[in-house]
């Protein structure tokens, strides 16, 4: 999806949007899955690695049928804690082993990371980067943090229950667009 875009120079629309789903519930499949298909869209899944398969989260199965239907699996970490709040250890294992986990059950590769709350610091950032993470092939991680400038960051919109139209949201983000609805 995106990380090929910007790895590789494929070409995107005028206005790219992804549309993700955090943490893995099972309203992602019994929910949003059939809408989506319904439209002609996919989206990004990201699961956490201790709750898949557990009361109201996706299991593997689930997750694989989103992926087989062209959806993308990444990695919202092991325990969904804030990462800022942990030691250098426990952020590597909240990031290492949700993959690996995801990896194991899954039988196929996880190529981003949306950091637990959007939160996430350059310090995070470089050591979920380093030598050895890259060489396996993470790509991307999302984030809320507006300040952080990488091509392979993606910065976040939250859209909840909200009364703010997506206009509002959007606005300030993509300046040149016309109304979005």
């Amino acid at each position: 999806m995106l990380v090929n875009a910007v790895m590789e120079g494929a070409d995107l629309p005028p206005r790219p949007l992804l549309i993700t789903f955090d943490d893995g519930n099972s309203d992602n499949y019994f929910n949003a899955f059939p809408i989506m298909q319904k439209y002609g869209f996919t989206g990004v899944v990201y699961i956490i690695g201790n709750y898949m398969g557990t009361p109201g989260y996706m299991n593997a199965d689930q997750i694989k049928v989103m992926a087989a239907a062209g959806w993308e699996v990444g990695s919202h970490s092991m325990s969904h804690l804030d990462l800022s709040e942990l030691d250098p250890q426990r952020q590597r294992y909240e990031i290492v082993e949700s993959r690996e986990k995801l990896e194991s059950e899954l039988g196929f590769h996880v190529m981003t990371f949306a950091y637990p709350f959007g939160i996430t610091s350059t310090e995070i950032i470089g050591r979920s980067f380093s030598d050895r993470f890259v060489k396996r092939g993470w790509q991307v991680g999302n984030t809320i943090d507006v300040d952080i400038i990488d091509s392979l960051n993606v910065n976040r919109v939250f859209r909840r229950n909200t009364i703010q139209s997506a206009d509002e949201q959007l606005g300030p983000l993509c300046p040149h667009t016309q109304r979005v609805i």
